[in-house]
């Protein structure tokens, strides 16, 4: 039991002080937005961004070194949290990208603009699809 509390406290460590970071980021971004410091809110935006797929792609290595003993210690399947973790990461890079085109579309920039609406808009679509089938295999299992 003190094992499965450490790799939770480890992942969760993880994953709570890279959301601090972005979050304050973030904050910075809105502040620079709404005081029409477009550029430096482009720059704090942008660095979230680049943080959120680091940090994904962080916790997927890091997922393949805990999942053994996650799974021995709690006898629980590491797949459901794992595929929550990766949707709820993968709608924060959504709103992300949506903050960083939404101000290249205030500068001007229309086709950088455009390309990150549509990233974002690709990757709710993935993620949508994602969650019908997630929710399909739940039902399977646990009826």
């Amino acid at each position: 039991k003190n094992d499965c509390t450490y790799t939770l406290c480890k992942l969760w460590t993880l994953i709570t002080d890279c959301t601090c970071i972005i979050g304050f980021l973030n904050k910075m971004g809105d502040m620079n937005y709404y005081g029409d410091d477009l550029q430096s809110a482009r720059a704090h935006y942008a660095r979230s961004l680049d943080l959120r797929r680091n940090a994904l792609t962080d916790q997927t290595e890091l997922s393949s070194q805990v999942k053994t003993q996650f799974q021995e210690c709690c006898h629980h399947d590491y797949t459901f949290f794992t595929q929550l973790y990766f949707t709820l990461t993968g709608f924060d890079i959504a709103v992300s990208l949506t903050k960083v085109a939404d101000v290249d579309r205030a500068l001007g920039n229309d086709a950088a603009a455009t390309e990150g609406f549509v990233e974002a808009i690709k990757l709710l679509e993935k993620l949508s699809v994602k969650s019908k089938e997630d929710d399909s295999l739940e039902r399977r299992v646990y009826r």
